[in-house]
């Protein structure tokens, strides 16, 4: 019967596997964040990937749920930067003053004052 992994002899295992395999980007940590990243993504509660990967603290299952509603909600929040076809861009967005080096402003008013 072989002896279980220590934690130093799984990570160089799973490198020679990936040596192996070709794939010298992966890693055990790099599995680990990935599969903790696609699970929170899935909706895994902070609980269930505490179970999943052995965390005892939220402290590292809060990191990946916390990103994961961002992500969701930069997702439904982004048609909000569009316009729709009723806005007009001079309309929602005021035009800008142009302040030259010397502070002194530019423009349609400065213009007028000088003429």
């Amino acid at each position: 019967m072989e002896a279980p992994f220590t934690v130093n002899s799984l990570g160089n295992k799973m490198r020679d596997w990936c040596d192996q395999a070709e794939l010298p980007e992966c890693s055990l940590h790099g599995l680990r964040k990935l599969g903790a990243t696609i699970a929170a993504e899935n909706g895994a509660t902070d609980e269930d990937l505490m179970a999943i990967f052995g965390w005892v603290t939220k402290a590292q299952s809060t990191h990946y749920t916390k990103k994961a509603r961002r992500k969701l909600i930069a997702g439904r929040a982004a048609h909000k930067l569009l316009f729709t076809a009723e806005q007009k861009m001079d309309e929602t967005v005021p035009p800008v003053e142009v302040v030259e080096e010397s502070g002194t402003k530019t423009g349609e008013k400065a213009n007028k004052i000088s003429a």
